[in-house]
Parts: structure tokens; C-alpha cells; sequence
């Protein structure tokens, strides 16, 4: 079954403060469970926390302490092996 989404962040968010921590969570279901990217303005940005709850991958990208080069388009990827893919995009701006 290809990956599909099961949660994300809405297609825009704007930061109240410089300084402020951001959370982007996602979450997508698929048989394989897919496995899941982040991209920054279509360039693959690092990644830590991903949790696989029986059948659902949930993944959190965390920007610590906003600044105004982290505004942009972040875009959750998931794939899997049988050539499926489903993502979500979120618009982030100050």
C-alpha cells in the first residue's frame, strides 16, 4: 500500500517571536511502513525523532530557536519500497 498521510503541520505557519522554538510534526501509514525525509526549500535537511506506533511512522522536525533564515518551505517526504510516496508541505515565515 502506498504511504499516506495521516498527520501534518497546516500549509501555514508563521512564528510570533525570533527566538521561539517551531515543531513541525507529520505522520504517514503505508504497507511497508514508509521511512520519512524532511527538505527545507527542496534541499534534505537533518532529521532526528521518528516513532513507529504499530502502523503509523510519526516524525518531528524541531527548529530550537527561530531565526529569520529558517523561514521558507519545509516539506515532510515519505516513502517506501514498493515505489509510493505522499508528503506535506508547510509554509514557514516570521
Amino acid at each position: 500500500m502506498n504511504p499516506f498521510i495521516v498527520s501534518s503541520p497546516s500549509n501555514e505557519i508563521q512564528v510570533q517571536n525570533v527566538g521561539d522554538a517551531v515543531r513541525l510534526n507529520c505522520s504517514a501509514s503505508g504497507l511497508p511502513l514508509p521511512k520519512v525525509e524532511w527538505y527545507k526549500d527542496g534541499r534534505l535537511v537533518p532529521s532526528k525523532a521518528k516513532n513507529y506506533v504499530t502502523d503509523v511512522i510519526k516524525s518531528e522536525f524541531v527548529i530550537h530557536r527561530f531565526k529569520s533564515s529558517d523561514a521558507g518551505m519545509y516539506k515532510c517526504l515519505f516513502y517506501n519500497n514498493k515505489n509510493g510516496t505522499a508528503e506535506a508541505n508547510t509554509s514557514l515565515s516570521k
